[in-house]
Protein backbone atom coordinates (compact mmCIF):
# COMPACT_ATOMS: atom_id res chain seq x y z
CA UNK A 1 0.00 0.00 0.00
CA UNK A 2 1.45 3.33 -1.10
CA UNK A 3 1.94 5.98 1.57
CA UNK A 4 -0.30 9.04 1.48
CA UNK A 5 -0.53 12.44 3.12
CA UNK A 6 -3.62 14.23 4.37
CA UNK A 7 -4.18 17.79 3.16
CA UNK A 8 -6.79 20.25 4.44
CA UNK A 9 -7.34 23.93 3.77
CA UNK A 10 -7.02 26.63 6.40
CA UNK A 11 -10.75 27.41 6.48
CA UNK A 12 -10.93 24.42 8.83
CA UNK A 13 -10.71 24.87 12.60
CA UNK A 14 -9.23 22.05 14.66
CA UNK A 15 -6.96 21.09 17.52
CA UNK A 16 -3.63 22.48 16.27
CA UNK A 17 -1.53 19.92 18.15
CA UNK A 18 -3.17 17.10 16.21
CA UNK A 19 -2.19 18.75 12.95
CA UNK A 20 1.41 19.20 14.09
CA UNK A 21 1.84 15.63 15.36
CA UNK A 22 0.47 13.91 12.28
CA UNK A 23 2.21 15.57 9.34
CA UNK A 24 -1.00 17.10 8.00
CA UNK A 25 -0.39 19.54 5.15
CA UNK A 26 -2.27 22.87 5.14
CA UNK A 27 -3.48 24.61 2.00
CA UNK A 28 -3.14 28.40 2.46
CA UNK A 29 -5.98 30.74 1.47
CA UNK A 30 -6.11 34.48 0.82
CA UNK A 31 -8.53 37.19 1.85
CA UNK A 32 -8.79 40.88 1.17
CA UNK A 33 -8.96 43.28 4.12
CA UNK A 34 -9.35 46.96 3.28
CA UNK A 35 -8.00 46.29 -0.23
CA UNK A 36 -4.93 44.51 1.13
CA UNK A 37 -4.38 40.86 0.16
CA UNK A 38 -3.45 38.71 3.16
CA UNK A 39 -2.22 35.14 2.82
CA UNK A 40 -3.59 33.12 5.72
CA UNK A 41 -1.47 30.12 6.66
CA UNK A 42 -2.80 29.36 10.15
CA UNK A 43 0.36 30.19 12.05
CA UNK A 44 1.29 32.14 15.15
CA UNK A 45 2.03 35.33 13.20
CA UNK A 46 -1.67 35.97 12.56
CA UNK A 47 -3.57 38.05 15.13
CA UNK A 48 -7.19 36.93 15.26
CA UNK A 49 -8.05 39.70 17.71
CA UNK A 50 -6.70 42.40 15.39
CA UNK A 51 -8.64 40.89 12.49
CA UNK A 52 -11.96 40.75 14.33
CA UNK A 53 -11.41 44.16 15.95
CA UNK A 54 -10.90 45.52 12.44
CA UNK A 55 -14.24 44.06 11.29
CA UNK A 56 -15.99 45.46 14.37
CA UNK A 57 -14.63 48.89 13.49
CA UNK A 58 -16.14 48.75 10.01
CA UNK A 59 -13.38 47.27 7.87
CA UNK A 60 -14.51 45.29 4.83
CA UNK A 61 -13.15 41.83 4.15
CA UNK A 62 -13.76 39.31 1.39
CA UNK A 63 -12.26 35.95 0.55
CA UNK A 64 -10.34 34.99 -2.58
CA UNK A 65 -10.58 31.84 -4.68
CA UNK A 66 -7.77 29.26 -4.80
CA UNK A 67 -7.04 28.52 -8.46
CA UNK A 68 -6.40 25.05 -9.93
CA UNK A 69 -2.84 26.18 -10.62
CA UNK A 70 -2.38 27.02 -6.90
CA UNK A 71 -3.45 23.50 -6.02
CA UNK A 72 -1.09 21.98 -8.57
CA UNK A 73 1.81 23.89 -7.01
CA UNK A 74 0.81 22.70 -3.52
CA UNK A 75 0.17 19.05 -4.42
CA UNK A 76 2.98 18.33 -6.88
CA UNK A 77 5.95 18.13 -4.43
CA UNK A 78 4.16 15.32 -2.55
CA UNK A 79 3.42 13.46 -5.78
CA UNK A 80 7.08 13.79 -6.80
CA UNK A 81 7.98 12.03 -3.55
CA UNK A 82 5.85 9.09 -4.71
CA UNK A 83 3.12 9.67 -2.13
CA UNK A 84 -0.63 9.86 -2.67
CA UNK A 85 -2.90 12.70 -1.50
CA UNK A 86 -6.15 12.79 0.45
CA UNK A 87 -7.47 16.35 0.47
CA UNK A 88 -10.36 17.58 2.63
CA UNK A 89 -11.94 20.61 0.96
CA UNK A 90 -14.23 23.35 2.21
CA UNK A 91 -17.86 22.68 1.21
CA UNK A 92 -18.74 23.10 -2.45
CA UNK A 93 -21.87 24.83 -1.17
CA UNK A 94 -19.77 27.63 0.32
CA UNK A 95 -16.82 27.94 -2.05
CA UNK A 96 -15.37 26.79 -5.36
CA UNK A 97 -12.29 25.30 -3.70
CA UNK A 98 -13.56 21.76 -4.30
CA UNK A 99 -14.04 22.51 -7.99
CA UNK A 100 -10.55 24.02 -8.28
CA UNK A 101 -8.92 21.12 -6.44
CA UNK A 102 -10.75 18.61 -8.66
CA UNK A 103 -9.51 20.37 -11.81
CA UNK A 104 -5.97 20.34 -10.41
CA UNK A 105 -6.32 16.63 -9.66
CA UNK A 106 -7.32 15.89 -13.26
CA UNK A 107 -4.38 17.89 -14.61
CA UNK A 108 -1.87 16.24 -12.27
CA UNK A 109 -3.16 12.72 -12.97
CA UNK A 110 -2.02 13.08 -16.59
CA UNK A 111 1.55 13.49 -15.33
CA UNK A 112 1.45 11.27 -12.22
CA UNK A 113 -0.56 8.30 -13.45
CA UNK A 114 0.72 6.00 -10.71
CA UNK A 115 -0.39 8.31 -7.92
CA UNK A 116 -3.82 8.57 -6.33
CA UNK A 117 -5.38 11.94 -5.50
CA UNK A 118 -8.68 11.92 -3.61
CA UNK A 119 -10.51 15.22 -3.17
CA UNK A 120 -13.23 15.09 -0.51
CA UNK A 121 -16.03 17.63 -0.63
CA UNK A 122 -16.57 18.04 3.12
CA UNK A 123 -20.02 19.67 2.68
CA UNK A 124 -19.10 21.65 5.80
CA UNK A 125 -16.50 24.08 7.10
CA UNK A 126 -14.64 25.20 10.21
CA UNK A 127 -14.97 22.66 13.05
CA UNK A 128 -16.91 20.31 10.80
CA UNK A 129 -13.75 19.90 8.75
CA UNK A 130 -11.88 19.47 12.05
CA UNK A 131 -14.05 16.45 12.86
CA UNK A 132 -13.31 14.93 9.45
CA UNK A 133 -9.61 15.62 9.88
CA UNK A 134 -9.44 13.88 13.25
CA UNK A 135 -11.25 10.87 11.79
CA UNK A 136 -8.94 10.83 8.75
CA UNK A 137 -5.88 10.78 11.01
CA UNK A 138 -7.38 8.05 13.19
CA UNK A 139 -8.19 5.95 10.13
CA UNK A 140 -4.68 6.34 8.73
CA UNK A 141 -3.10 5.34 12.04
CA UNK A 142 -5.37 2.28 12.06
CA UNK A 143 -4.03 1.17 8.69
CA UNK A 144 -6.80 2.36 6.37
CA UNK A 145 -5.77 2.63 2.73
CA UNK A 146 -6.35 6.00 1.09
CA UNK A 147 -9.49 4.68 -0.65
CA UNK A 148 -10.84 3.14 2.57
CA UNK A 149 -10.21 6.42 4.37
CA UNK A 150 -11.86 8.48 1.64
CA UNK A 151 -14.94 6.24 1.61
CA UNK A 152 -15.26 6.34 5.40
CA UNK A 153 -15.06 10.15 5.46
CA UNK A 154 -17.60 10.37 2.66
CA UNK A 155 -20.02 8.44 4.84
CA UNK A 156 -19.20 10.31 8.06
CA UNK A 157 -19.82 13.73 6.50
CA UNK A 158 -23.48 12.77 5.99
CA UNK A 159 -23.91 12.54 9.78
CA UNK A 160 -22.59 15.94 10.77
CA UNK A 161 -24.59 18.77 12.30
CA UNK A 162 -23.29 22.29 11.88
CA UNK A 163 -24.74 25.65 12.86
CA UNK A 164 -23.70 29.16 13.86
CA UNK A 165 -25.18 32.26 15.37
CA UNK A 166 -24.32 35.64 13.92
CA UNK A 167 -23.73 38.39 16.46
CA UNK A 168 -24.28 41.46 14.30
CA UNK A 169 -26.95 41.63 11.59
CA UNK A 170 -25.31 44.81 10.29
CA UNK A 171 -22.36 42.68 9.26
CA UNK A 172 -24.66 40.47 7.20
CA UNK A 173 -26.17 43.63 5.73
CA UNK A 174 -22.71 44.83 4.61
CA UNK A 175 -22.18 41.47 2.97
CA UNK A 176 -25.48 41.77 1.15
CA UNK A 177 -27.16 38.90 3.02
CA UNK A 178 -30.00 40.87 4.67
CA UNK A 179 -31.71 44.15 3.91
CA UNK A 180 -30.87 47.44 5.63
CA UNK A 181 -34.19 47.69 7.48
CA UNK A 182 -34.03 44.12 8.82
CA UNK A 183 -30.43 44.59 9.91
CA UNK A 184 -31.15 47.89 11.66
CA UNK A 185 -34.21 46.63 13.54
CA UNK A 186 -32.50 43.33 14.39
CA UNK A 187 -29.46 45.11 15.77
CA UNK A 188 -31.62 47.37 17.94
CA UNK A 189 -33.38 44.31 19.38
CA UNK A 190 -30.09 42.39 19.80
CA UNK A 191 -31.39 39.59 17.55
CA UNK A 192 -28.99 36.68 16.99
CA UNK A 193 -29.94 34.74 13.84
CA UNK A 194 -28.90 31.10 13.55
CA UNK A 195 -27.77 29.49 10.30
CA UNK A 196 -27.43 25.75 9.76
CA UNK A 197 -25.30 23.79 7.31
CA UNK A 198 -27.61 22.08 4.82
CA UNK A 199 -27.27 18.60 3.32
CA UNK A 200 -25.77 20.21 0.22
CA UNK A 201 -23.22 22.12 2.28
CA UNK A 202 -24.78 25.55 2.03
CA UNK A 203 -26.20 27.78 4.76
CA UNK A 204 -29.84 28.25 5.72
CA UNK A 205 -31.34 30.67 8.25
CA UNK A 206 -33.46 28.55 10.60
CA UNK A 207 -34.11 30.37 13.89
CA UNK A 208 -33.16 33.38 16.01
CA UNK A 209 -32.93 34.39 19.66
CA UNK A 210 -32.45 37.62 21.60
CA UNK A 211 -29.04 38.21 23.20
CA UNK A 212 -25.66 36.49 23.42
CA UNK A 213 -26.45 34.42 26.51
CA UNK A 214 -29.61 32.95 25.00
CA UNK A 215 -27.69 32.26 21.80
CA UNK A 216 -25.05 30.29 23.71
CA UNK A 217 -27.77 28.36 25.56
CA UNK A 218 -29.46 27.65 22.22
CA UNK A 219 -26.29 25.93 21.03
CA UNK A 220 -26.51 23.57 24.01
CA UNK A 221 -30.20 22.98 23.31
CA UNK A 222 -29.40 22.04 19.70
CA UNK A 223 -26.66 19.71 20.91
CA UNK A 224 -29.09 17.97 23.28
CA UNK A 225 -31.66 17.59 20.51
CA UNK A 226 -29.42 16.34 17.71
CA UNK A 227 -26.10 14.96 19.02
CA UNK A 228 -25.00 11.34 19.08
CA UNK A 229 -23.60 11.09 22.62
CA UNK A 230 -21.80 7.77 22.12
CA UNK A 231 -19.30 9.03 19.54
CA UNK A 232 -15.68 9.62 20.55
CA UNK A 233 -15.33 12.35 17.95
CA UNK A 234 -15.20 15.92 19.27
CA UNK A 235 -17.76 18.67 19.50
CA UNK A 236 -16.17 21.78 18.02
CA UNK A 237 -17.13 25.27 19.16
CA UNK A 238 -15.47 27.90 16.98
CA UNK A 239 -15.70 31.56 17.94
CA UNK A 240 -14.92 34.87 16.27
CA UNK A 241 -13.30 36.54 19.30
CA UNK A 242 -16.14 35.52 21.63
CA UNK A 243 -14.44 33.17 24.08
CA UNK A 244 -16.72 34.10 27.00
CA UNK A 245 -19.86 32.78 25.33
CA UNK A 246 -18.03 29.88 23.66
CA UNK A 247 -17.08 28.74 27.17
CA UNK A 248 -20.67 29.23 28.35
CA UNK A 249 -21.91 26.98 25.53
CA UNK A 250 -19.26 24.39 26.43
CA UNK A 251 -20.30 24.39 30.10
CA UNK A 252 -23.95 23.90 29.14
CA UNK A 253 -23.07 21.03 26.80
CA UNK A 254 -21.06 19.31 29.54
CA UNK A 255 -24.10 19.57 31.83
CA UNK A 256 -26.00 17.59 29.20
CA UNK A 257 -23.22 15.10 28.50
CA UNK A 258 -20.31 15.15 30.94
CA UNK A 259 -18.26 12.88 28.63
CA UNK A 260 -18.54 15.17 25.61
CA UNK A 261 -15.15 15.99 24.06
CA UNK A 262 -15.72 19.71 23.56
CA UNK A 263 -12.96 21.66 21.83
CA UNK A 264 -12.94 25.44 21.52
CA UNK A 265 -10.96 27.07 18.71
CA UNK A 266 -10.92 30.48 17.04
CA UNK A 267 -12.93 30.79 13.85
CA UNK A 268 -10.63 31.21 10.84
CA UNK A 269 -10.79 34.56 9.01
CA UNK A 270 -11.92 32.68 5.90
CA UNK A 271 -15.20 31.76 7.60
CA UNK A 272 -15.19 34.69 10.03
CA UNK A 273 -15.21 37.12 7.11
CA UNK A 274 -18.71 35.91 6.25
CA UNK A 275 -20.16 35.35 9.74
CA UNK A 276 -18.63 38.43 11.34
CA UNK A 277 -17.03 39.15 14.74
CA UNK A 278 -18.46 37.58 17.92
CA UNK A 279 -20.17 34.82 15.94
CA UNK A 280 -19.99 31.25 17.25
CA UNK A 281 -20.21 28.03 15.22
CA UNK A 282 -20.75 24.48 16.51
CA UNK A 283 -20.22 21.09 14.87
CA UNK A 284 -20.80 17.51 16.03
CA UNK A 285 -21.93 14.07 14.88
CA UNK A 286 -25.71 13.80 14.95
CA UNK A 287 -28.01 10.91 15.84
Amino acid sequence: MQDYLIFIDVSSDFDYEIYQKNDVRLVPMEFNLNEKIIKYEKDSSFSYKEFYDSLKNGSMAKTSQITPFNYEEIFEPTLKEGKDILYISLSSGLSKTYESASLAKNNLKEKYQNNDIYVLDSLTGSGGMGILLEKAIENKLNGFSILENFNDLNELKKHQFGCAFVDDLMHLKRGGRVGSASAFIGSLLNVKPFVEVTEKGGLNLFTKVIGNKKAALKLAELYKEHALFSTSLPVFINHADNLLFANLAKQEILKINSKANVKITVLSPIIGTHLGPKSIAMFFIKK
